[in-house]
């Protein structure tokens, strides 16, 4: 534009005013067409978004083809001298060949690419000249003359892959991996969840547009439902103040509308906040889970690689063996005082590191029945030293993932772990169950030599819980805890039938003497030692089948019954079988 006119090469083209006129509206009204249709639909912006991220991946494959050209023209002269030797020598002229083509096609390229943009220019410049010539305002005419000049830019890609396929498949996988990368991730964006969430809020948009101006409101920034003051709503609600208006119902229209929206904008809202809060809490407490989650598998399998260290109690560097479960119960035991330090001192990032090695050390032990043995005394101990600050999360780690198999073979260290998931501290800062009664309280007490003085609660607890197929399957270090409570005394005499003494004993009696249950080799001792003691209830006289019978002394005598309903022995001899039961 120059001096309020449209000049091309040097001439003014068609009026200057109409053609700037024409220039300045077309341009005026393209930009507002396109921020109408962006207004109304933000996911048309989105969809412009993704198609750009395409041409920019075009673009930019497109220099980097252009770079190779340059580079594949030099690395052709170079190796020229060896084109040649093929040439002359047998059975490689077809390697001569390849060569003179890609090279044909690299130096061939611009000249091509020249004319394509040289031709568009100048037939573009040529039907310029001829409407300024005619002293037009042909806008049409303007613009395609514009476009004729700008369209074979866009045949350049082809060119360059064209050229590139003379090389043979690699040139023709070099040309395709950007439409490849192109096509993928705009397909992927399309696909993806967040672009689908995106369109859905655009429509509910349009519908709620759509039922505002229905209803005659819109919604200002702070939220609030307005009445529209267009001129269109004002002359709306004018007619429909009228007596024609009020003939044809306009102002309960008008009324039923507004109220509803209302209605409908108001249940909205609720719902959407409603939704809104429980879909973020659920989607960020899942998120933070599985990253949870994650942090304790990949400490696990450093453990297991055998690549996790600790330091001693003296400072030394200790590389945990995934093979010694004691080596893992002493990492699991460090890292427990680690957690209760960094609590204590407030180092939460600290308490995290430690927590997760703490998490995985007890995965692995909680596999096996002396992992879950261990498990419970290093518990213990912490419970003991006071070292409380990351139990609660070690126990609820255990029963969220473990909690079952503790409960079906270890039903103190279920109950324990239980407890200590409770988070409750009384007023003393000791962690107590849901009675109040001390977790320390309810521990064996030992002596000095580590030897138990006096069972506690959770060794015991469970004891009458078990059943003949759960004790057998019990965890060696359960069993061994039941009965030294046994053999001590704390859990009554075996001769009580209402001690639990008596009912752990019989239950491992009844273990013990079932054919249909497994008993496992390694806990039988226990087994036999609980059972130590127990002395079955004589049997009751019972039936038998074929004439057989049994007295209250449970002497068997073999009977005939008579038509009669008398009953003899073998002798012949009459028997009254008042107080005898068939066997």
């Amino acid at each position: 534009l120059a001096a309020g006119s449209l000049t091309v090469g040097g001439k003014e083209v068609g009026n200057g005013a109409g053609a700037t006129a024409i220039t300045a509206v077309a341009l005026v009204a393209g930009v507002f067409a396109l921020g109408v249709t962006v207004w109304k639909n933000p996911a048309i912006l989105l969809t412009l978004l993704v198609g750009a991220l395409g041409v920019l991946i075009g673009i930019f494959f497109l220099f980097i083809l252009l770079a190779a050209r340059k580079a594949a023209i030099v690395v052709l002269t170079a190796i020229s001298p060896l084109a040649f030797v093929c040439y002359m020598l047998p059975n490689t002229k077809k390697l001569f060949d390849r060569w003179l083509k890609f090279w044909e096609a690299m130096l061939l390229l611009y000249p091509i690419c020249g004319l394509l943009v040289g031709g568009g220019n100048f037939a573009s410049r040529l039907m310029l000249t001829v409407l300024s010539n005619n002293q037009g305002d042909d806008f049409f005419g303007y613009f395609s003359a514009m476009m004729i000049g700008i369209i074979p830019i866009f045949f350049i890609p082809t060119v360059l892959k064209s050229a590139f396929a003379a090389f043979g498949s690699i040139g023709s996988k070099i040309s395709g991996f950007g439409d490849r990368m192109r096509s993928g991730a705009t397909r992927g964006i399309r696909n993806s969840e967040r672009f689908k969430n995106a369109q859905d809020r655009s429509q509910a948009r349009q519908k709620r547009l759509s039922a505002q101006r229905r209803a005659g409101v819109y919604i200002d920034k702070d939220g609030n439902v307005k009445e529209r003051r267009r001129p269109s709503a004002r002359i709306r609600r004018g007619i429909a103040g009228t007596k024609v208006g009020k003939a044809f119902g306009m102002d309960r229209a008008i009324g039923q509308n507004t109220t509803s929206y209302l209605q409908q904008e108001s249940a909205r809202r609720d719902d959407l906040e409603s939704m809104g809060l429980d879909s973020a809490n659920a989607t960020f407490a899942g998120v933070a889970a599985k990253a949870k989650a994650q942090r304790v598998a990949d400490q696990e399998t450093l453990i297991t690689n055998g690549k996790a260290q600790y330091k001693d109690s003296n400072g030394n560097t200790v590389a945990v063996n995934a093979n010694d479960i004691g080596s893992v119960a002493n990492y699991h035991s460090a890292m427990l005082a680690r957690a209760h330090d960094a609590k204590k001192a407030g180092n939460d990032a600290e308490y995290t590191a430690a927590m997760d090695r703490a998490k995985a050390a007890q995965n692995i032990m909680s596999k096996t029945d002396a992992g879950r043995s261990l498990v419970q005394q290093n518990l213990e101990s912490a419970v003991r030293s006071n070292q409380t600050g990351g139990l609660t999360d070690a126990a609820s780690h255990l029963l969220d993932n473990h909690g079952d198999k503790y409960k079906s073979v270890n039903r103190g260290a279920h109950s324990m772990i239980s407890d200590l998931a409770l988070n409750r501290v009384n007023t003393s800062g000791e962690m107590v169950d849901s009675n109040g009664n001390t977790i320390a309280s309810k521990l064996d007490q030992v002596d000095s030599s580590g030897n138990t003085v006096k069972s506690g609660a959770y060794s015991m607890a469970g004891a009458s819980k078990y059943t003949a197929e759960s004790i057998a399957a019990a965890d060696e270090g359960a069993l061994n805890r039941l009965v030294t409570a046994s053999q001590s005394g704390d859990m009554g005499q075996v001769t009580d039938k209402n001690s639990e003494a008596y009912q752990i004993a019989e239950t491992a009696y009844k273990a013990l003497n079932n054919p249909n249950i497994h008993v496992k080799p390694e806990v039988a001792k226990q087994l036999k030692d609980l059972a130590a003691g127990y002395t079955p209830p004589a049997k009751a006289p019972q039936m038998i089948s074929h004439g057989a019978y049994e007295d209250k002394n449970g002497n068997v005598y073999h009977l005939r019954e008579m038509n009669d309903g008398k009953y003899l022995d073998d002798s012949g001899f009459e028997v009254d079988i008042t107080h005898f039961k068939k066997r």
